[in-house]
């Protein structure tokens, strides 16, 4: 049975990452994956098949050039241990060094780009572009980036009053701007629902918001169940966490010039769910209140995943491999 390793960075990357599990079941299958709160319920799920690194984030380079060192260095043991003929990965930087030794070693490498990166290539697919036999894309427009890829879609508590759920992710940064913006709604009469917010690293405190900062994503999916309205940063994953239980969403997204995110793709990725109809997007915090005024009234397009046959094309692909 081939073996092959499944890697991505937390977050939405590894909610993409996972979408391919039918897969799991096929082949000798390994997930390596950044260690935070929101994913500690892989090790039971899928027992003695995973592996962590360390996470670090950007914002805070020095300590991030140490962390990211400690992770090249386990990143090397892990693959001489693993020794996998095919490395499947949406990204971001925590799987570039394993992409790289794939390539020095002659590991097979499967990209699949996320929403999160729609209009530029990023560190990982730089690395990974040159002699990947293929290359998948989850928005058509990156086509002119991936000349020679196929291009698919990569779609990849119990409370009894009504309730809105805000969810910040796993980033590693403050998101204040969202909070104080649904304080002041709640403070206006806009917001007569309960508050309940999955804050991550952002802290805040309010007696008018239930807050927490992560829980396993069982108790996270409970509350989207649970939830009449979601309201997010602009994190893929949370994102299509919201759509694909049917519920309404509405999208902020954090800003770089606010120390919110390393840049400002978020933007882009709620431009294009926005425009596709299945959410109601923002482009500044401050348009909020307005949105929420409109939300009964929207009607979201159903969102449906196109994975079965970017599925059938990567289980070809691995198959082919002698």
């Amino acid at each position: 049975m081939k073996k092959v390793l499944f890697i991505s960075s937390t977050g939405g990357h590894l909610n993409e990452l996972l979408q391919l599990s039918p897969l799991f079941e096929k082949y000798n299958y390994h997930i390596i994956t950044e260690k935070d709160k929101t994913n500690e319920y892989l090790e039971d799920k899928y027992e003695g098949k995973v592996s962590y690194l360390p996470y670090g984030t950007r914002s805070h380079i020095i300590r991030y050039i140490f962390i990211y060192f400690y992770l090249i260095l386990k990143t090397i043991v892990l693959y001489f241990k693993i020794r996998p003929k095919v490395i499947v990965t949406t990204g971001t930087h925590t799987a570039g060094p394993m992409c790289y030794l794939g390539k020095l070693f002659g590991s097979k490498i499967i990209y699949i780009e996320t929403f999160a990166n729609i209009s530029k290539k990023t560190a990982t697919r730089k690395i990974s572009l040159p002699d990947s036999r293929f290359i998948y894309s989850s928005m058509g427009r990156n086509v002119k980036t991936l000349p020679k890829s196929r291009i698919w879609w990569a779609n990849f508590l119990k409370l009894e009053e009504f309730m809105i759920l805000v969810l910040l992710g796993t980033q590693n940064n403050q998101f204040k701007r969202l909070l104080e913006e649904i304080e002041g709604a709640i403070d206006n009469g806009i917001i007569k629902e309960r508050v309940v917010v999955q804050a991550g690293f952002t802290k805040y405190k309010t007696e008018k918001m239930k807050i927490f900062d992560m829980k396993p994503k069982e108790v996270i999916d409970n509350l989207v169940d649970e939830a009449n309205l979601i309201i997010t940063h602009g994190g893929v994953g949370s994102i299509i966490l919201g759509l694909k239980k049917g519920k309404k969403v509405i999208a902020v997204p954090r800003l770089h010039e606010f120390g919110e995110h390393v840049n400002n793709h978020q933007r882009q990725i709620i431009d294009i769910f926005s425009k596709q109809g299945y959410i109601i997007g923002l482009q500044n915090v401050e348009d909020l209140p307005e949105s929420l005024k409109e939300i009964h009234e929207f009607k979201p397009k159903k969102y449906q995943s196109n994975n079965k046959k970017m599925l059938d094309t990567i289980e070809n692909f691995i198959e082919s491999i002698n």
